[in-house]
């Protein structure tokens, strides 16, 4: 007999959130498979807090915990709850992930301050800048938009949960690129809609921000190719 390979220390935790579970390993393609496997790797040094605060939930890096709370609810149509919570709590998994693979500004500076989880390595030549990364961040994000609002793959409350999503890393792009592509994968993987063209340009997209996150010499983020 064949068992399905599955990271029990992610279904356990995504379980008490009140995620909704992943799928077996067969059923998911490489670099959803190779994501989870980053996730869990970050799990493994982390503490996780089940509260009671209304927030789906929270990366602490003081405390290196990530807090969720299992009755959160998003309170709108457009965004199923179960799926949501299993995203989140990958996407604040990712933070840490990030936080550890990304090569920061030297210990001592001004960018160093106050400044965690940023999604793009820093460098001295002005491509490299967290400003610059970030408005090609912004560009990239605002490609995904308008693919996902012209996919027939998506209906109309899926459309609305990835503009919501692109606006929520749109505000703070220093922080939010690898994170949000996670996030959306897996909410579209969960919601059946891995065919769609919008899953397969986020999943380029992410593949090349792996590939950039774990190489200390990987280059600024790219503007993505069209569509």
């Amino acid at each position: 007999m064949t068992f399905p390979l599955r990271r029990f220390t992610l279904d356990r935790l995504i379980a008490d959130a009140g995620g909704q579970a992943l799928p077996d390993d067969n059923l998911l393609d490489d670099h959803l498979r190779g994501l989870l496997d980053e996730m869990a790797d970050a799990l493994g040094s982390l503490t996780t807090v089940r509260v009671n605060n209304g927030l789906v939930a929270r990366a602490d890096f003081a405390t290196t915990r990530v807090t969720y709370d299992p009755a959160y609810t998003a309170n709108t149509p457009n965004t199923d709850d179960a799926p949501f919570r299993t995203a989140c709590i990958l996407h604040e998994l990712m933070h840490f992930s990030v936080e550890w693979q990304y090569t920061h500004p030297p210990a001592g500076s001004p960018l160093a301050a106050g400044l965690e989880s940023v999604n793009y390595h820093y460098g001295a030549a002005a491509a490299y800048h967290y400003a610059a990364q970030g408005n090609t961040v912004r560009a990239n994000l605002q490609q995904i938009g308008a693919l996902a609002a012209a996919d027939p793959s998506l209906n109309a409350a899926v459309r609305a949960h990835v503009a919501g999503r692109l606006a929520y890393g749109d505000a703070t792009p220093h922080v939010h690129y690898d994170t949000v592509l996670l996030d959306l994968l897996v909410y579209l993987r969960l919601k059946n809609l891995a065919a769609s063209r919008t899953y397969r340009y986020i999943s380029l997209l992410s593949e090349e921000a792996k590939d950039r996150r774990f190489n200390p010499a990987g280059g600024p983020v790219p503007a993505a190719p069209p569509p």
